[in-house]
């Protein structure tokens, strides 16, 4: 009796697990990273227009994020807190983000 209430209860929990891994991930759309003189410099766009843009050091990891709206060769940059020195706005060329 035991061993089938556990055989029936197993599955479910780990249903339940998987289910929550997948509403914690975000579709990307866009991915890149570049060296920087002491780190790396990392962008990512996401399909719901939310996007984090990420400073490397020796020392530290500062994400920037907020919401991004790409119209034509131009991506746009709302950031939720403040600004970094890589500015508001990216173009885009093929293969590149400048």
């Amino acid at each position: 009796m035991k061993l089938k209430l556990l055989l029936c209860i197993v599955p479910l929990f780990l249903s339940c697990i998987n289910e929550g891994r997948k509403l914690n991930t975000k579709d990307i759309i866009l991915q890149g990273n570049r060296e920087a003189p002491l780190g790396w410099v990392y962008l990512t766009i996401y399909e719901d227009s939310t996007f984090v843009f990420t400073l490397t050091g020796l020392r530290d990891v500062t994400p920037f994020p907020g919401k991004a709206k790409i119209q034509n060769d131009t991506i746009y940059f709302t950031y939720s807190d403040s600004i970094p020195k890589a500015g508001t706005v990216a173009l885009l060329k093929p293969n590149y983000v400048s």
